[in-house]
């Protein structure tokens, strides 16, 4: 079984940032050291305790991570799932998104030991946030101009629609995604749509 385990953790490791496993039994935990080296710490360092890294996990984002792993351990959840963000030895934070499973249980099913992997989503998470903002700045400017605004892709089909052009009327009234000479004023003008 612990060479079986050792050809699991070498291939996961190889797919993965990390990989952990926690014994409920003895209250050992271990993380893989190709992630602590990552984050800057000497795996011999530090002690292969939960509240190890638990230490490390920002303290807005600690609860929420406990609560996830309990709620695993007591049967609630099929899995645990969590993401949040980790200090490294620079001090610098890093999210991590950690993916973990009981392994083993007793004859009463209580948990034994959880296996997990762990992945860094920092430069993913700071691509996404930079995604929200910039649309929300777009979405700002779009609908904020008191004249009708349409965007357009290249057949001419409506994919947004501002506020403006739309006053006086509930919804968007099936505009988006339908050609512009079909859609607002010139649907009206049995003439305008053809030459659109």
């Amino acid at each position: 079984r612990d060479t079986e385990r050792g050809r699991l953790a070498l291939a996961l490791e190889r797919a993965t940032d990390g990989i952990w496993e926690w014994d409920l039994v003895t209250g050992s935990a271990v993380r893989s050291h190709g992630m602590l080296r990552y984050l800057g710490y000497e795996a011999q360092s530090l002690p292969e305790l939960p509240q190890t890294w638990l230490g490390l996990i920002h303290p807005e984002d600690r609860d929420r991570v406990e609560l996830a792993l309990a709620q695993h351990l007591a049967g609630d959840q099929p899995a645990f799932e969590a993401e949040y963000r980790v200090r490294s030895s620079g001090g610098a934070w890093h999210t991590i998104l950690d993916r973990g499973r009981v392994t083993d249980r007793d004859a009463a099913g209580r948990p034994l030991r959880v296996l997990g992997i762990s992945a860094d989503v920092t430069e993913r998470r700071a691509v996404q946030l930079a995604q929200e903002a910039s649309e929300r700045r777009f979405r700002t400017m779009f609908d904020s101009g008191f004249q009708p605004k349409l965007l357009l892709d290249d057949d001419g089909t409506v994919i947004e629609v501002n506020r403006a052009a739309l006053e006086g009327r509930a919804g968007d009234d099936g505009i988006r995604g339908r050609p512009v000479w079909q859609v607002l004023w010139w649907d009206l003008d049995p003439a305008t749509g053809p030459r659109l």
